[in-house]
């Protein structure tokens, strides 16, 4: 037996709850939904890949179990540069724009490239050779660029450092001048 205050919900009292909080439920999924087809914000991990051929290629992220999202909007063309690469993506979808679902990014990380976890920033000359410049402004000093790394400065991209701070694979997302980290782009 309960003390003075508390309180035991009687069956019939939870079969309401559960109503209630399944119709708000609802309300709040209705609400996702906006005047275009939206929902989200969402996020999706998987594997980047180009399919289809010029002049139409499509962006996709292809999850482990299979699912896929076709990528839309802004920042397609960064995620493009990240084929074969581990990503999670955030944005809303678009049902029924692309094949498949779409995914209008806002947002996209890279998880790892051929297993390895990249950091990713823009490449700036600094005091004593080449910095990445992270998300945020953090400047990472790079021991060795390779020589046809070493003209792309104000690129934004990729890096796999070795234990000696050199870079030991890399890959170019934006060519300088193409905006900011990616709306949101940190790895």
């Amino acid at each position: 037996m309960g003390q003075a205050g508390d309180r035991v919900d009687q069956p019939e009292d939870r079969v309401g709850q559960a109503v209630g909080q399944a119709d708000s439920a609802e309300a709040r999924a209705d609400q996702a939904v906006d005047r275009v087809g939206e929902i989200g914000p969402e996020s999706f991990e998987g594997a980047v890949r180009v399919v289809g051929s010029d002049p139409f290629p499509y962006t996709i992220v292809q999850a482990e179990d299979g699912r896929s999202l076709t990528v839309t909007g802004a920042l397609r063309d960064d995620i493009r540069r990240l084929s074969g690469a581990r990503v999670r993506v955030t944005g809303r979808l678009r049902p029924g724009e692309q094949p498949g679902t779409g995914l209008d990014v806002s947002s996209w990380e890279v998880l790892s490239v051929d297993g390895e976890r990249p950091l990713v920033g823009r490449l700036e000359r600094g005091a004593a050779g080449y910095d990445l410049v992270r998300p945020g402004g953090a400047r990472v000093p790079l021991n060795f660029v390779p020589g046809s790394l070493g003209d792309r400065a104000g690129s934004l991209l990729w890096v796999v450092l070795d234990e000696h701070g050199g870079v030991a694979a890399y890959g170019i997302i934006r060519e300088p001048g193409g905006g900011e980290h990616g709306g949101g782009a940190s790895g």
